[in-house]
């Protein structure tokens, strides 16, 4: 995977313990945007890099009719996510 760090648009899904899950976010690239619907979570993991805290997600899908599988960062300080690998 090659790390992109793009700052991404996402909805996603938090219970009532607090639990959060990514559902698809949206790429934009050269001016071309694909909404991309979450389709595995293939491990979640909460983590502390460079003193901030982040729950990170490895995840499959199929971008443009390639199954993929990346990393996305959701950081608890700042309350973004970003497309971290793919």
């Amino acid at each position: 995977m090659k790390i992109v760090a793009r700052p991404i648009d996402t909805i996603f899904l938090a219970d009532k313990y607090g639990k959060i899950r990514p559902l698809r976010f949206k790429l934009e690239e050269n001016g071309h945007s694909e909404v991309i619907a979450v389709d595995r979570i293939i491990k979640e993991e909460h983590t502390k890099r460079a003193g901030e805290a982040a729950f990170v997600f490895t995840c499959e899908s199929e971008i443009e009719q390639i199954r993929k599988i990346y990393e996305l960062r959701y950081s608890i300080a700042n309350c973004t996510w970003v497309l971290y690998k793919i």
